[in-house]
């Protein structure tokens, strides 16, 4: 039987594919072919990045803004007690809650890119450590596969589908 090519939709393709798009992948073949036929552990790195971009605001997060905007001042010595303060001053001078919202998104990108940066080993900064990475485990927590090349795919997890490209208009 010759080798498919790593394009082909084989049965195992076509199977892997149907769980991606059930889990919500934008692009299901592609994850599926890349996991069967480069041999890419994408399941773990799919649900991983998923997990993670969960509290990447979508971009109608209005409500986030208007909350920010609400809040008490409460204790000014509590962590993240700027926040509120920088939304009003932000909306006192006319900054509108859309661009407040697309500030925070692009600055959640960045913390999410570092970190998946980091775990890809790409830092310029010299751990203290050997080295690390992530890890697929077993049922008892040895590691089985690697799940790598995190930053790689963090876009596609923007929830606004744009990969946070600018809004239109």
């Amino acid at each position: 039987m010759p080798t498919p090519t790593p394009h082909e939709d084989t049965p195992e393709v076509l199977a892997l594919a149907e769980t991606f798009r059930q889990a919500g992948a934008a692009n299901p073949e592609t994850w599926a072919r890349s996991q069967v036929h480069e041999g890419i552990n994408q399941w773990a790195r799919f649900h991983f990045l998923k997990t993670l971009s969960t509290a990447w605001l979508p971009e109608n997060a209005l409500d986030w803004v208007e909350a920010q905007r609400q809040a008490p001042s409460g204790d000014a010595q509590h962590a993240g007690a700027q926040l509120p303060k920088a939304v009003r001053e932000m909306r006192a001078v006319g900054v509108r809650p859309e661009q407040i919202l697309d500030l925070i998104r692009v600055i959640q990108f960045e913390t999410l890119f570092h970190v998946c940066h980091t775990l890809d080993g790409a830092t310029e900064a010299t751990p203290p450590v050997q080295g690390w990475a992530l890890f697929e485990t077993d049922a008892q927590g040895m590691p089985l596969r690697p799940i790598e090349a995190l930053h790689e795919s963090l876009l596609e997890f923007d929830p606004s589908g744009r990969e946070l490209r600018p809004r239109s208009g």
